[in-house]
């Protein structure tokens, strides 16, 4: 028997945090355990990641939009309040958002922020999931980045060579991009203030 607010509930458009079974089968198959684990982030509880179809039938009718969040931030926090706005206020089925958490939010430390840079690291997990939404739904994303996931999210997108490792991420990915945008992005870095 349904109660009102389990009816309630699904009537509300929110996003579910955390791949769907689908799309981690899939990640898993395609990628293996190691990397869907790297994009999933169980490990951060039900904040880690989210997107994905429920079932092969599960087409995108919209064009798929990747999340990326700021610094002491992940996944589940801001990115799903405007994964949220997609859904309310565009149509966006939960199929058609995305998201993955590149380092560990804030942990309850105000002060965590200290910690975040741009990191080849972060670039190549939030190009992994890139990839990974355009092969798995087979059409072009659209990538919105927040604070520190804007340098973050360009370079995944543009690749060449990381600035901390040198390493060679591959070539640019502008082809499987529509629309890029940035919210608040420290392009320039940024300037301590003591």
């Amino acid at each position: 028997m349904w109660s009102i607010d389990s009816l309630f509930l699904l009537l509300l458009p929110v996003v579910h945090t955390a791949f769907t079974p689908h799309f981690n089968k899939w990640l898993g198959n395609f990628y293996g355990p190691q990397i869907r684990d790297q994009l999933e982030r169980v490990d951060l509880g039900p904040k880690g990641s989210y997107g994905g179809k429920i079932d092969d039938a599960d087409a995108p009718i919209n064009q798929p939009v990747i999340f990326v969040h700021g610094v002491s931030d992940m996944a589940g926090e801001k990115p799903t309040e405007a994964a949220n706005w997609f859904k309310t206020n565009g149509g966006y089925k939960q199929s058609e958002l995305y998201s993955t958490t590149y380092f560990n939010g804030a942990q309850g430390n105000p002060l965590k922020w200290v910690e975040y840079s741009m990191k080849c690291e972060y670039v190549k997990q939030v190009r992994a999931l890139i990839v990974a939404v355009r092969l798995y739904t087979g059409r072009q994303v659209d990538v919105v980045g927040f604070s520190l996931g804007v340098p973050v999210s360009r370079k995944a997108i543009l690749g060449g060579h990381c600035v901390d490792t040198g390493e060679f991420l591959g070539g640019p990915l502008t082809k499987f991009i529509d629309t890029y945008v940035g919210v608040a992005g420290p392009n320039h870095g940024i300037a301590l203030q003591v």
